[in-house]
Parts: structure tokens; C-alpha cells; sequence
């Protein structure tokens, strides 16, 4: 019964995984085809709306990483009710 809920929950964890990587997935497509239109509308400043993506990017990266790693220094990794 024990090895049935740890599929399960695996089986939760992997779907969940595979739904955040798609949301992000698609705003990035949406985000890279915005930038390819400005950039045909105004040449002069395509590499401008690259390098402002990729700022954001990194900025947006930085702050979540650092977020998600003082939570868990704080809370502490845990899975399910089991603690590590």
C-alpha cells in the first residue's frame, strides 16, 4: 500500500513539474515573438529588446532562486509528511 502512495505522489510530482514547465514554456514563446515583432516594426533597437529580455530574465531568475533557497534553509526540505 506504502509503494502504491509514493507512485502516486511521484507520479503528482512529475505532472506538476511537466504543467510549471509548460506555463513557462509558453510566456517565453510569447515573450520571444513580441521581440521579433518590435524588432521588424524597429530595426535600430532589436538588440536592445534582446538584451532587456535578457536582463529581465536574469534579474526574475536571481530573486526566485534566492527566494525558493531562504525558504528553504528556513522550512527546510521536506517531502510529503516525511522530514529529511
Amino acid at each position: 500500500m506504502l509503494l502504491l502512495e509514493a507512485r502516486l505522489q511521484n507520479g503528482l510530482a512529475v505532472m506538476l513539474l511537466l504543467l510549471y514547465t509548460l506555463g513557462i514554456t509558453i510566456a517565453d514563446v510569447t515573450i520571444d515573438a513580441e521581440v521579433a515583432k518590435q524588432s521588424r516594426e524597429k530595426p535600430g533597437l532589436a538588440t536592445d529588446f534582446q538584451t532587456l529580455c535578457s536582463i529581465s530574465s536574469s534579474v526574475g531568475s536571481f530573486f526566485g532562486f534566492s527566494t525558493s533557497g531562504f525558504i528553504v534553509r528556513i522550512m527546510g526540505p521536506k517531502v510529503g509528511n516525511n522530514e529529511f
